[in-house]
């Protein structure tokens, strides 16, 4: 995918959850039950950034944690209905996941859901993860998940984009789709990652992985998941 195309389609992602802001929130009310596990990652004390927080819903399952949470969207309006959900205890952000606006080493744990398959082209989702690699402390954890769409219900759509890669009727790189929200065309990009690259990309920017799993939802999907750690002396 081509530089500045891939900038383009960063920048309308912040557009385009604004967009769907209101709905999108009312699918996500509470934190998904087949990850409820990542809680027992935040101890008390530590300085918690939520990348893509959106409504702020994982702050619910960390508030009894004592810790400093931080929770950073580059929707605006998903960021109100954080605040507003949260009046006390956080702080939520409207920021750029591919420039974060902390100092080096600043958190103790990173957690990022279902944000990564949205960020377009190779290079910046290196930088996504070069940028949670910097300010995750030494000996931090930082938890990823991506969703799984190698399942029928998606297979067709990249297939379908595929072929247009290939008859060069599409900008986007194999395995790249954009996806439906309710009636609107086009409201998110995505791209599917293999279990395979997920890891590899979270090798390149210096974590050590600790656990690498599938993990399946009561609806019949899925998500890639990754519980890494910043070894003292990493690259």
């Amino acid at each position: 995918m081509k530089a500045d195309y891939a900038k383009q389609l960063h920048k309308e992602l912040s557009g385009a959850y604004d967009a769907i802001a209101p709905d999108f929130s009312r699918t996500r009310s509470g934190w998904w039950e087949e990850l409820k596990f990542v809680s027992s990652y935040a101890r008390a004390g530590d300085r918690v950034l939520d990348i893509g927080c959106g409504n702020g819903r994982l702050f619910e399952e960390l508030r009894d944690k004592k810790i400093t949470y931080t929770g950073i969207d580059s929707s605006k309006k998903l960021i109100d209905l954080a605040q507003e959900r949260h009046a006390r205890g956080a702080t939520f952000l409207q920021a750029d996941a591919l420039l974060l606006p902390f100092g080096e080493e600043n958190f103790n744990t990173v957690f990022s859901f279902a944000v990564l398959h949205h960020i377009p082209s190779v290079k910046l989702r290196e930088q996504f993860m070069s940028e949670a690699y910097r300010v995750l402390a030494k000996d931090g954890i930082a938890i990823f998940s991506v969703w799984n769409l190698w399942h029928k219900k998606y297979l067709g759509t990249i297939a379908l984009h595929a072929i247009m890669k290939l008859i060069g009727r599409s900008f986007l790189d194999m395995k790249d789709i954009f996806l439906k929200f309710g009636d609107k065309e086009h409201a998110r990009f995505l791209h599917a990652f293999t279990r395979r690259e997920f890891e590899k990309l979270a090798r390149q920017a210096g974590f050590t992985i600790e656990k690498s799993a599938l993990i399946k939802r009561k609806s019949g999907q899925s998500n890639f998941v990754l519980v890494c750690r910043k070894i003292e002396g990493s690259v």
